[in-house]
């Protein structure tokens, strides 16, 4: 089973000592729980991590009960910033304009009615670049968020959306 504790918490519940503990990250700042890890760790857990998050979980066939996934899907642009320079990250906008404030931006426009075109792409792309494992979708308002799932489902990689689509 699995439980929901605040990764502050984890090292204040003595029963977890002598167990395997995977801790998940939010998918996409894995850097508070890979320090969480190894603190814990160097005190006799036994943990690990889980990169991806809860997206990378239900991407990868586990199962999820009692949340509304679709949120799982989506990042906050506060992230942004934390991201932006990552080599094992692709940034995707889905619609014009691409912003010209964010660097390495990929366009791959969003044809309702015609996903397959947007989709073959987008895995070309992730065939060229085997060194990416998660995907930034975005467009304007939340445009990308309503067909992130469809996306995700299709290619081999997490994917997100960026809510409200590419800051202004």
């Amino acid at each position: 089973g699995a439980l929901n504790i605040p990764l502050f918490a984890v090292k204040t519940k003595p029963f977890l000592r002598g167990q395997h503990v995977v801790l998940l990250s939010n998918g996409f700042m894995p850097s508070d729980v890979e320090a969480e890890c190894r603190r814990l760790r160097s005190t006799g857990y036994d943990v690990y991590l889980w990169y991806g998050g809860m997206n990378g979980w239900v991407r990868w066939g586990g199962v999820v009960e009692g949340t509304d996934t679709a949120s799982l899907f989506r990042m906050s642009p506060r992230a942004l910033p934390y991201i932006l320079d990552r080599p094992d990250w692709l940034l995707v906008s889905i619609s014009d304009p691409t912003p010209a404030t964010i660097p390495n931006v990929i366009h791959i426009p969003w044809q309702p009615g015609n996903s397959e075109t947007t989709i073959r792409r987008l895995k070309e792309l992730l065939d060229e670049r085997t060194d990416i494992g998660t995907v930034l979708l975005a467009g304007t308002d939340n445009e990308a968020c309503s067909v992130v799932r469809q996306i995700a489902a299709a290619v081999p990689a997490v994917v997100f959306c960026l809510e409200g689509g590419w800051p202004a």
